[in-house]
């Protein structure tokens, strides 16, 4: 079992949360897919859509994108972002974790 605290859980639920929305609300998507799995320690949340994509080299993330970001950060984790005007966004978060008994 990951060995998560009530805070880790909020915020990656939180992250996942906020993946999706923006998906339903931006990416004008008609498929997405969306992965949880661990793996060595380490628990990745994999997104994908096939949106009309963003242009991740401008630096203005809204809102949603930075409090994705930000609890990232808190995590520990790491995020890789690649999207492409009219060909959708891929989102790899990989998260370390713990294992043990709750």
């Amino acid at each position: 079992n990951i060995k998560l605290d009530e805070k880790e859980q909020i915020y990656i639920f939180r992250i996942i949360q906020e993946l999706m929305n923006n998906i339903i609300k931006h990416s004008n998507a008609t498929e997405a897919q969306i992965k949880i799995f661990d793996d060595n320690d380490t628990l990745n949340i994999f997104v994908k859509d096939n949106g009309m994509g963003f242009d991740s080299s401008l630096n203005k993330s809204g809102n949603g994108l930075k409090n994705i970001l930000e609890r990232t950060k808190l995590l520990n984790g790491n995020i890789l972002i690649n999207s492409i005007i009219n060909q959708g966004t891929t989102i790899q978060i990989s998260i370390p974790v713990q294992y043990g008994k709750n």
